[in-house]
């Protein structure tokens, strides 16, 4: 969790400042691995890269993170064959939502607060 400090600033006496751990730093970092793969993976056969794991940790990396357009364009990129399954599979499609009940309006009226009943 980030840490609350006193700032030293004459003009910031009594303001907090937040200075994040080291921890919390590192998690902001973007994972490079998935575009070092994709490099080696477009580098020509003459430099004598093994891209068959490159390749092999790319797909991992996309399939654990859920890249479909990463992957659409890494297929495109390389000359690869698309499998429409992965990609159906990678893309999040929310499931439906169902049918309202009521319209907008009616919703509205219901939300209303009704006026207290006096009893005769």
């Amino acid at each position: 969790m980030a840490e609350e400090t006193k700032s030293a600033d004459a003009e910031d006496l009594g303001k907090l400042v937040i200075v994040p751990t080291e921890d919390e730093l590192l998690e902001e970092l973007p994972d490079m691995g998935a575009a070092h793969q994709r490099f080696i993976c477009s580098c020509p056969a003459e430099v004598g890269a093994d891209k068959a794991a490159a390749q092999a940790a790319l797909m991992a990396a996309i399939k654990k993170d859920k890249m479909a357009k990463y992957y659409s364009s890494c297929c495109a990129e390389m000359g690869w064959t698309v499998d429409e399954a992965l990609l159906s599979e990678l893309t999040c499609v929310p499931p439906p939502r169902p049918a309202a009940r009521c319209t907008p309006h009616a919703a509205r009226r219901t939300l209303r607060p009704t006026p207290p009943r006096s009893h005769p």
